[in-house]
């Protein structure tokens, strides 16, 4: 179990489309992160994040969420 973050990033390049992760740093440095590594053209907006006390336990919980809602 550790604290974090769960996360959704957006980026104007790929409209529609979210990220939903999750980080032991802030969301911010994470998505600077994507943006830099992954050569996108526009960078990774935080458009949501939430704390937790088990960072992995609460990312699975939303994938889980958005698999049953489809």
């Amino acid at each position: 179990m550790e604290p974090g973050c769960v996360y959704i990033l957006v980026n104007s390049s790929m409209p529609g489309l979210a990220k939903v992760g999750r980080t032991t740093r802030s969301p911010e440095e994470r998505a600077a992160e994507l943006s830099a590594a992954t050569g996108v053209a526009t960078p990774f907006i935080v458009a949501f994040h939430q704390a937790f006390a088990d960072c992995e336990q609460g990312e699975r919980a939303v994938h889980a969420e958005l698999d049953r809602r489809g």
